[in-house]
């Protein structure tokens, strides 16, 4: 009796434990807007395709599990004959409020050739719903 009820006390534990890890997965949908003033080719948003986007593009929504303000991005940034891969990537997002429900584009700022490779070009903004 005493090990079953043990075993009753340990699992309860551990299920609360867990609790915080257990919420929904909330689905946020993403665009991208491209306002860099280049063509950019091959846009990866966490993980993610938008393909390819002319200057002042916008790209179709996506559903994104935990999107937040900021995100890991790659694409290649065309403008005449010169090409730039840009990465860069987060790793954890500790300290960050999730976007939530709703649709939010990321927009890709206007930013110097040999700029575009920092946080600071891309923006997370709610789109009306």
């Amino acid at each position: 009796m005493k090990i079953f009820f043990f075993m009753v006390v340990a699992l309860c534990a551990f299920s609360v434990a867990l609790m915080p890890y257990l919420r929904p997965i909330v689905m946020t949908d993403i665009r991208v807007k491209n306002e860099t003033g280049y063509q950019l080719r091959n846009i990866m948003v966490n993980g993610k395709s938008y393909g390819d986007l002319a200057i002042g593009g916008v790209s179709g929504y996506q559903k994104l599990p935990h999107a937040y303000r900021y995100a890991s991005f790659e694409f290649v940034a065309v403008h005449d004959e010169l090409r730039k891969e840009v990465y860069v990537y987060f790793d954890d997002y500790i300290g960050q409020t999730p976007l939530g429900k709703g649709r939010f584009s990321y927009v890709f700022q206007h930013a110097p050739l040999d700029g575009l490779d920092t946080a600071d070009i891309l923006d997370a903004v709610r789109d009306g719903d």
